[in-house]
C-alpha cells in the first residue's frame, strides 16, 4: 500500500465532477424525454464524486497506519457478544499505561474494528461483563491490518472479595435525545399475556408511544402516523409490525438480540418516513449445540429450535406463534375475542471465514380479526393481514482495507382485505424490494459511515363497498439515497455526529437534501443530548380518520407520472440561443410530505441505585396529504394537503436496588394538524380546519415495580392515558344527486352522517393494572417455566371505538387471567 497524496485526491474528484459538465452539452435540451439526462445525470455525478472523495480522504487518513478487526462470540453457545469492550495500551519499556490509547465497542452482529494505530507494541485487551477478559501482547508495523476474532469465555470461578456487578446502561431512562436501545431482559421485565414476552408490550409502555389499547395493532410515536413509522428487521421492511391484538408484535423476545428505537431525530442512515425507527436485530442460532423452547397459554402457542448445521461455522433457528385464543381464554371470557394470528421466523447464520459472514432471514405472519359484531352489524367487517419478508444480510471487513461493510437485499410484502366474510370490499397491497450498502470508516476521534439504499415499491388498493363507488389504484415507488455521517469526538465530554441524506423519490428529479445532527455532553453522572433533522416520505397510509377504531390502512404514494406534469420552456442565459425548461406543478417544486424534529434531553444518575431522564421535543409537519373529510361513509385515496406540528416533554425515573426494580413514566403532548380542502367549506363553511388528530393523548403514565422473592418474580404494571379524540356525529340524512329532475320519494338515495367539525370529541380515559408472577424449576434437561398473569385486574371498562351508524360502543378487553408454561430444552 502506498499512501495517496491529498492533492492528487482532489483532482481525482474534479476530473469526475468536469466530466459530469462536459456531458451536459452533449446531452440536449430540446425534448421532454431528455429532461432526466439533462437534470439528474450531472447531480448524480457530482454526488459520486462526493462520495468518492470523501473515500479517498478516508483512505489517506489511515495511510501509514494499522488496524485490527474481528468477530467477538460466547464460547458456550457461539453467539455474538454486542457491546464488547476493545483497548489498546501503549507499552514502553516495561510499563503499561493507564489509559487506552485506542478503543471500540463490538456492534450488535459482534465485531469490533480499530484502525489508524500508529505503529509500536500494545497490550490488546477485550472485556465483556460476565466473561473471562482476553489479554495478549501485540506489535503493529506500518500498514498492518490484522484479524483476530476471539470466543470469551463465561466467568464461572468464585473470587474472593471481588464482586461482579453488570455496567450500567439500558434500561428504561437510557435514551438520547430519541434513541434507546432495547435488549431482551427490557422486554422480559414488562408484565405480558405471553410467557416468553414481546416487543409490543414494552413499546407501548414507553412515554410518547400510543397506541389504541389491547386491540387495533397501530402505534403512534410523539404524535406521528402508524405509516410514518419505518420498520427494520434485519434490514427487512415490515409494514404491518403489530397484530391486531394490541399485546403481540411478529417479534417474540426469544428471536431478538438487541433493538434500536428512535422516537425521532434519527440519523441519516434512516429514511423515507417521517416519524420513528424501529430498527430490530435478531440473534444468530446456537452453533455449538441444539436447543429448543415450547410455550402454551389461553392465548398463544410458541416453539423455537436452534443448533449448528455445521458446528462452529453455520447454525440456524427457526421459530413459531400461533394463537389458540378460540379453545383457549374466549372460553372464560365473557365475551368473543374475534382475532386469530400467528408467526413464523426463520434464521440461517454461516461464518465463511474471519472476514466474512452471511445470513438469510426470512418471516411470515397472518391474522384475521373481526370489527363490528358487538354491534349487531348484519354484515361484521373481517380484516386479514399477511406479512411476508426474506432478505440476505452480508457482513464484510475486507483484508486489504479498515472498513466494516453491510450489504442488504430483501423482499417483503403485505396484503390486507376488509369487508364481510368471504367477500372484501377493500384490499391494499404493498410490495417492495430492497437493496442497500453500509460502510464504516472508523478512526481515531473521527468515524465516518456512508452508503446507498434502492427500494422498489409496487402499491395497490381497491376500495368498494356499500356505500362507496369503485376506486382503484395502482402505482410504482422507487426512492433511492445516498448518505454519510460523521461521529466527531470534539473532547473527551463532547461528541457530535452530523450527516446528510440525499434523497430521491420519483415526484421530482433533484434530490431532497435532509441535513442531520446530534450531540452528546457527558460530566460525571449527567448527560446532555440533541438531535435535530429534516425527513421526507413518499408513501401515503391512508385511513378512515373519523373511526378511531380502523384498522385498515390502503397504502398509495403520490403522482409520479412525469409525462403529465406541466412545464415551461424559457431562454437560458447561460447558454446563447439554448432554452431551459421550468416545471410548474407543485410536487416537482417539492411538495412532499416534510417533518422537522428538535429534541433536547437530560440524564442523570444521582444514585447507584436511580436513574432519572428527561426529554423534550418538537415536529413540525408540512405538506401531508390526507383523504377528504366528508360526510359520506366511504375511505378513498383522494388526497389533499395538511400540516401539522406534535410537542411535548416525557420525564422518566428508574430504580433498581437488589432484588427490587421499577420505573414511573410521565408524558405531556399536544398534536394539532390544518388541512385545507374545497370539501371542507361544504361540510364545514371553511375550508381551513384545525384540529386534534385521533391519536392526540394529551397526558401519559407509566409505572412498574418487579421483584425477586423466594425464586419468584412478581411483576406489577399500571397504565394511565387521558382520552382520545373523536368526531361525534349529530344524525343522519339521504343524499340524492341533483343532476335532474327526480320525484324525491321514488329517487335511491346515498346514507350519510352529518358530523360535527373533526375530532371535537374526546372519549373516556384509559387505564389498567396489569399483574404476573413466574417461577422457574430445574428439570432434567432444561428448566421449566410456570407463570401466572392477570391483565385489567380491576376490569376497567376501557372503551375501544363508537360506531357512528349505530351509537353503540365496543369495550377492550375484559379482566383476563391466565397461566403459562414454558420449557427450555438444553
Amino acid at each position: 500500500m502506498v499512501s495517496t497524496p491529498s492533492g492528487s485526491i482532489v483532482r481525482r474528484a474534479c476530473y469526475i465532477c468536469h466530466c459530469a459538465a462536459e456531458y451536459l452539452p452533449r446531452a440536449g435540451r430540446s425534448t421532454l424525454s431528455n429532461r432526466f439526462v439533462v437534470r439528474f445525470v450531472p447531480r448524480l455525478s457530482a454526488y459520486l464524486a462526493l462520495l468518492t472523495l470523501l473515500s479517498l480522504c478516508a483512505a489517506d487518513a489511515s495511510a501509514q497506519t494499522a488496524a485490527i478487526r474481528g468477530f467477538v462470540t460466547d464460547e458456550a453457545d457461539g453467539r455474538e457478544l454486542g457491546g464488547a469492550t476493545v483497548a489498546l495500551y501503549e507499552i514502553s519499556a516495561d510499563s503499561v499505561a493507564d489509559v487506552p490509547a485506542y478503543g471500540a465497542v463490538t456492534n450488535s452482529d459482534g465485531v469490533y474494528l480499530v484502525s489508524r494505530i500508529e505503529p509500536g507494541r500494545y497490550l490488546f485487551e477485550i472485556s465483556f461483563v460476565g466473561f473471562v477478559p482476553f489479554r495478549d501482547t501485540l506489535s503493529f508495523a506500518a500498514y498492518d491490518i490484522r484479524s483476530l476474532s476471539l470466543e470469551l469465555r463465561p466467568r464461572t470461578e468464585e473470587m474472593d472479595g471481588v464482586v461482579i456487578e453488570e455496567e450500567r446502561g439500558g434500561g428504561m431512562t437510557d435514551v438520547r435525545a430519541g434513541w434507546q436501545t432495547i435488549r431482551p431482559e427490557d422486554v422480559d421485565r414488562i408484565p405480558s399475556l405471553d410467557i416468553s414476552g414481546d416487543l409490543a408490550s414494552y413499546l407501548s409502555s414507553l412515554p410518547g408511544v400510543v397506541s389504541m389499547g389491547d386491540q387495533g395493532g397501530r402505534f403512534f410515536v410523539r404524535g406521528g402516523e402508524p405509516s410514518q413509522n419505518l420498520v427494520l428487521v434485519d434490514g427487512m421492511h415490515v409494514y404491518q409490525p403489530f397484530h391486531l391484538l394490541g399485546y403481540y408484535s411478529v417479534f417474540p423476545t426469544n428471536i431478538l438480540n438487541r433493538v434500536e428505537f428512535y422516537a425521532g431525530g434519527f440519523p441519516s442512515r434512516y429514511g423515507t418516513r417521517l416519524s420513528s425507527v424501529i430498527d430490530v436485530s435478531t440473534r444468530n442460532g446456537n452453533n455449538r449445540r441444539h436447543e429448543g423452547m415450547a410455550s402454551v397459554s389461553p392465548f398463544t402457542t410458541s416453539a423455537r429450535i436452534e443448533g449448528p448445521i455445521f458446528p462452529g461455522r453455520v447454525s440456524y433457528l427457526f421459530a413459531g406463534r400461533e394463537s389458540v385464543i378460540e379453545h383457549g381464554a374466549q372460553r372464560y371470557l365473557a365475551r368473543d375475542v374475534p382475532f386469530q394470528f400467528g408467526n413464523a421466523y426463520g434464521k440461517i447464520h454461516a461464518r465463511v471465514n474471519p472476514e466474512y459472514e452471511v445470513s438469510v432471514t426470512a418471516m411470515r405472519s397472518h391474522e384475521r380479526g373481526t370489527v363490528g359484531e358487538a354491534t349487531g352489524s348484519s354484515a361484521p367487517q373481517v380484516i386479514q393481514q399477511r406479512n411476508e419478508a426474506f432478505g440476505i444480510q452480508s457482513l464484510l471487513l475486507p483484508r486489504f482495507y479498515p472498513l466494516l461493510a453491510n450489504v442488504y437485499i430483501s423482499h417483503s410484502r403485505l396484503t390486507s382485505t376488509l369487508g364481510p366474510s368471504g367477500d372484501p370490499t377493500r384490499s391494499s397491497s404493498v410490495r417492495s424490494t430492497r437493496f442497500a450498502l453500509d460502510a464504516y470508516f472508523p478512526g481515531r476521534r473521527i468515524d465516518f459511515q456512508a452508503g446507498w439504499e434502492a427500494v422498489f415499491t409496487y402499491l395497490e388498493t381497491d376500495l368498494t363497498g356499500l356505500y362507496q363507488n369503485v376506486a382503484a389504484d395502482n402505482r410504482l415507488s422507487a426512492p433511492g439515497a445516498f448518505y454519510g455521517d460523521w461521529n466527531v469526538e470534539v473532547s473527551p465530554a463532547l461528541e457530535l455526529q452530523a450527516g446528510a441524506r440525499l434523497q430521491f423519490f420519483g415526484v421530482r428529479l433533484d434530490p431532497y437534501v435532509e441535513p442531520r445532527i446530534r450531540a452528546t455532553w457527558s460530566r460525571g453522572t449527567h448527560r446532555l443530548t440533541a438531535a435535530a433533522g429534516m425527513y421526507q416520505q413518499e408513501l401515503v397510509g391512508v385511513n378512515d380518520r373519523r373511526d378511531a377504531a380502523s384498522v385498515f390502512t390502503a397504502w398509495t404514494s403520490l403522482r409520479r407520472d412525469f409525462g403529465d406534469i406541466p412545464f415551461v420552456r424559457l431562454p437560458d442565459p447561460e447558454t446563447p440561443g439554448g432554452s431551459r425548461i421550468v416545471f410548474v406543478d407543485n410536487l416537482v417544486r417539492g411538495r412532499i410530505a416534510r417533518s422537522y424534529h428538535g429534541i433536547l434531553g437530560y440524564h442523570g444518575t444521582p444514585t447507584d441505585w436511580l436513574n432519572v431522564s428527561v426529554e423534550g421535543f418538537y415536529k413540525d409537519v408540512a405538506d401531508l396529504f390526507f383523504p377528504e373529510i366528508t360526510a359520506l361513509p366511504q375511505l378513498s385515496t383522494n388526497l389533499h394537503p395538511a400540516s401539522g406540528r406534535s410537542g411535548g416533554f416525557e420525564t422518566r425515573v428508574e430504580v433498581e436496588q437488589g432484588p427490587f426494580y421499577g420505573y414511573l413514566t410521565y408524558a405531556f403532548s399536544s398534536t394539532r394538524y390544518a388541512s385545507r380542502s374545497p370539501a371542507n367549506r361544504v361540510w364545514y363553511g371553511t375550508e381551513r380546519l384545525r384540529f386534534p388528530p385521533p391519536h392526540d393523548r394529551r397526558h401519559q403514565v407509566d409505572a412498574l415495580l418487579s421483584a425477586s422473592l423466594a425464586g419468584v418474580d412478581v411483576g406489577v404494571r399500571w397504565a394511565y392515558g387521558s382520552g382520545l379524540p373523536f368526531t361525534r356525529p349529530r344524525g343522519f340524512d339521504g343524499f340524492i344527486p341533483i343532476d335532474d329532475v327526480h320525484d324525491v320519494f321514488e329517487q335511491p338515495r346515498s346514507r350519510r352522517v352529518l358530523y360535527e367539525e373533526p375530532y371535537r370529541g374526546r372519549m373516556p380515559s384509559y387505564h389498567r393494572l396489569d399483574v404476573t408472577a413466574s417461577r422457574s424449576f430445574e428439570v432434567r434437561g432444561g428448566e421449566l417455566t410456570v407463570q401466572a398473569s392477570v391483565m385489567n385486574v380491576y376490569d376497567r371498562r376501557n372503551i375501544f371505538y363508537y360506531d357512528a351508524f349505530t351509537f353503540e360502543r365496543v369495550d377492550q378487553l375484559p379482566v383476563i387471567p391466565s397461566v403459562g408454561l414454558q420449557l427450555d430444552i438444553r
